[in-house]
């Protein structure tokens, strides 16, 4: 039926996210992997020529990403900038919103929650599986537009928020610790809907 139709993806945002989902892929695992193979770079052959590859290969499709699609999609999408101080206008990165048409995500939900149902009420999203990497939950303009206009802020571990880099870029879509307080606090204070992963590797 309906729900298994896939809709056509654009070209550009095919290509787009040929090159982005390599480097979210391995933007998530290198902070970990790096060390051990810097380490062991210094006595085995092998390493290092892993290293060199992973070097070649990161270097090729950021430069692809930076030089070409970057301000392609800018334009596209008529943004100055990437990450900025605004919350929202980050949730629609042009990696998120090309995201949400690449995964093709369809949902089914009860006649109860149909707006207006929680247009005053915060809400927990909770999603399974996570994997290496929880793609689906990536298309972030979509959670903050299910059942209410409220901001989502995903849920992730503490150490993440202090990865050089990456934690830049999740900071900057709303991602809050794991923690009881910071979630209460989003929901309360904040007035924000929280998306909660429920298995993981992180």
């Amino acid at each position: 039926g309906e729900l298994g139709e896939q809709r056509p993806i654009e070209p550009d945002v095919d290509l787009e996210r040929l090159i982005g989902l390599p480097l979210y892929m391995i933007g998530n695992i290198l902070p970990f992997a790096l060390p051990a193979l810097c380490l062991g770079s210094i006595f085995s052959s092998l390493c290092l020529a892993i290293l060199k590859f992973l070097a070649l290969y990161v270097g090729v499709l950021a430069g692809i990403g930076r030089l070409f699609l970057y301000p392609r999609f800018l334009k596209k999408y008529n943004k100055k900038k990437s990450i900025t101080g605004d919350m929202k206008e980050n949730q629609y990165l042009y990696t998120e919103r090309n995201n949400q048409k690449y995964v093709s995500l369809k949902f089914v939900w009860p006649e109860s929650l149909h707006r207006p149902a929680m247009d005053d009420t915060p809400c927990i999203f909770l999603a399974i599986p996570h994997g290496v990497a929880p793609l689906g939950i990536t298309a972030y303009p979509m959670w903050s537009k299910l059942f209410n206009d409220k901001l989502c802020s995903w849920v992730c571990a503490p150490v993440v928020l202090r990865l050089p880099i990456i934690s830049k870029f999740m900071k900057g879509m709303g991602y809050i610790p794991a923690k009881s307080s910071e979630i209460s606090n989003a929901l309360t204070k904040k007035d924000r809907n929280v998306g909660i992963i429920l298995d993981g590797v992180a």
